[in-house]
């Protein structure tokens, strides 16, 4: 998804980065009347990407894992309603070996949570007539 980035002394407009590493997946089961999707998306870096550690920047490797769901149907010819249902969990520093949090969504099972991890939802429902 993106390279590491080192931190350049002439070049002060550039913060240094680990490299990104990413990969997803998008399930749909559509029929004219409906459609059901699924999708996970996982982004990591790479601890390995420096040689040094970029903490006196105050840079650390974030990790982020993302499941939504999306159903749609066609009641009546022309109206289309739709929501999409997403959840995610980012962990700010992946290092962390602090246990995670007691109060957690689903993805703190599925993913390696720990004090830093943070976790999001978001919902939208749309109604489109044509």
């Amino acid at each position: 998804m993106s390279k590491a980035v080192e931190q350049h002394s002439e070049v002060n407009n550039v913060l240094p980065s680990y490299k990104k590493m990413g990969y997803g997946v998008k399930l749909n089961f559509e029929k004219a009347k409906y459609m059901l999707g699924l999708n996970l998306f996982q982004a990591k870096d790479n601890l390995n990407s420096f040689p040094k550690s970029l903490d006196s920047l105050m840079i650390s490797p974030q990790e982020n894992l993302v499941i939504g769901a999306e159903v749609r149907i066609r009641p009546l010819k022309g109206l289309e309603l739709s929501s999409e249902l997403a959840t995610s969990a980012l962990t700010r520093d992946s290092r962390d070996s602090t246990p995670k949090p007691r109060h957690t969504n689903f993805l703190g099972w599925l993913s390696k949570a720990n004090h830093t991890t943070s976790f999001y939802t978001a919902f939208k429902m749309q109604m489109n007539y044509t």
